[in-house]
C-alpha cells in the first residue's frame, strides 16, 4: 500500500481510530538499517519545534552515538514519499527517520542479512526517548506557521500530490526510482534517475556527539 501510494496511512488518517486533532506527533522511521553506521537522516525537522526537540533529546543521550542530520536530499522530495505525509497534509506534526538508499534499493539484492540490526536499535531508543519527551511535555509540538500553510494549508499542492498518486505516480518507484518528482520539473519521469549517495560529506561524517510511531 505504501508503493502504490500511500494506501495505508492515507485510510488510516482518512479513518482514525481517535480523533485527527487529538494526534500530537508522528515519528516514522522507513529504512532506517543501513548505510551509516553512527548517522541518521531525519527529514521534517526544520517544519516544527520538533527538530529542536530531538536535538535536546538527542544530546541528553550520547551512548547512543546517533548523529541525527538534516535532509541530505531536498529535491528528492522524501518528505512526500513515505506514510508520515498523510498525517502532515491533515495537521499533525512529523518526523521522518530515513538512511537514504542504496545500490540495493527496491531491488531483490535487499537482503536481510545487509540490515545493521545494532544501527536499528540505537534508532528505536532514541525515537523512544524522543517519544516519550514529546507525550510529556506540557505542550503539543508547533508547526513552523510558513510550513503549516504549505502543508496543510496549501490545497493545490496537497490536490497535485493526490493527483500523482491517483496517476501510478508511486508505482514506477522500483528500480531506484523517485515517487513524487518535483512537479514543477519538465523531464519526463521514465528519465529521471535516483543515485544512491555512497558517503556522507566529510563534516558529517566527523560529527557525534500522546505521539504515533510509524515504521
Amino acid at each position: 500500500g505504501e508503493e502504490r501510494g500511500l494506501w495505508g496511512s492515507d485510510y488510516f488518517t482518512s479513518h482514525p481510530p481517535v480523533a485527527i486533532d487529538s494526534m500530537v506527533a508522528d515519528l516514522n522511521m522507513d529504512m532506517v538499517g543501513r548505510n551509516w553506521k553512527d548517522t541518521i537522516v531525519v527529514i521534517g525537522k526544520e517544519h516544527s519545534d520538533l527538530g529542536s526537540t530531538l536535538a535536546r533529546v538527542s544530546a541528553r543521550h550520547p551512548e547512543l552515538h546517533m548523529a541525527a542530520i538534516d535532509d541530505l536530499w531536498p529535491t528528492e522530495r522524501f518528505y512526500f514519499r513515505s506514510d508520515h505525509y498523510n498525517f502532515a497534509r491533515r495537521g499533525v506534526p512529523i518526523l521522518f527517520f530515513f538512511n537514504g538508499t542504496h545500490a540495493d534499493y527496491h531491488r531483490p539484492g535487499d537482503e536481510p542479512s545487509k540490515i545493521d540490526a545494532q544501527k536499528e536499535a540505537r534508532i528505536v531508543k532514541l525515537v523512544f526517548y524522543l517519544g516519550l519527551e514529546i507525550a510529556n511535555a506540557a505542550e503539543r509540538p508547533k508547526w513552523n506557521p510558513d510550513s503549516y500553510r504549505e502543508i496543510v494549508q496549501n490545497i493545490e499542492g496537497r490536490l497535485q500530490n493526490i493527483e500523482y498518486r491517483r496517476r501510478g505516480g508511486l508505482s514506477g518507484r522500483g528500480a531506484g526510482q523517485p515517487a513524487i518528482p518535483n512537479l514543477r520539473s519538465s523531464t519526463p519521469r521514465a528519465e529521471r534517475s535516483h543515485q544512491p549517495l555512497q558517503e556522507l560529506p566529510p563534516l558529517v561524517e566527523r560529527h557525534h556527539a500522546h505521539p504515533l510511531v510509524t515504521a
